[in-house]
């Protein structure tokens, strides 16, 4: 039995293809007080202001974290109260939950990769955040999200 060409032009195709030429895959993880946490991002970096927001969304869009940071490239850089938020919901428009950092907690972002001609960015980041607000009374006074990853395409 004879295969037919295109079958083997398209075999031919697919073991040629680039994997460096793949598409950036929109996503974020993270370990969050000990339970894996996945969803994806959108993100959006302000020429500007060169201002870079990294928002990540999960459990069917329930669950939103948000970072921002002046950003200058790859490298390390540390969130201070105003630059991180984690925000619960319902529906996706009534409020739950509200945690930012305070004086106990922390974040840092490391930015691994940059590219600013596909604006592709990707990098791990970990945030301690306190409860500010809960409609819930069991609700904890702290997330902390460790071994955080994200990756994505910044839109302009």
């Amino acid at each position: 039995m004879k295969t037919p060409i295109y079958v083997l032009l398209l075999f031919w195709l697919i073991s040629c293809s680039d994997p460096d030429n793949d598409p950036i895959v929109s996503k974020i993880e993270a370990t969050k007080n000990g339970d894996e946490w996945k969803g994806r991002t959108e993100i959006h970096f302000d020429v500007e202001t060169d201002t870079l927001m990294i928002l990540g969304i999960a459990n069917e869009s329930e669950e939103f974290i948000v970072m921002k940071i002046k950003f200058v490239g790859t490298g390390n850089y540390t969130l201070n109260s105003n630059q991180a938020l984690y925000y619960s919901t319902i529906g996706g428009d009534v409020l739950t939950s509200e945690y930012k950092i305070d004086s106990d907690g922390f974040g840092e972002i490391e930015v691994l990769a940059y590219d600013p001609d596909s604006d592709a960015i990707s990098g791990h980041f970990e945030i301690k955040l306190k409860k500010d607000r809960s409609v819930f009374e069991d609700a904890v006074e702290y997330l902390h999200f460790t071994n955080g990853s994200f990756s994505g395409m910044s839109s302009q």
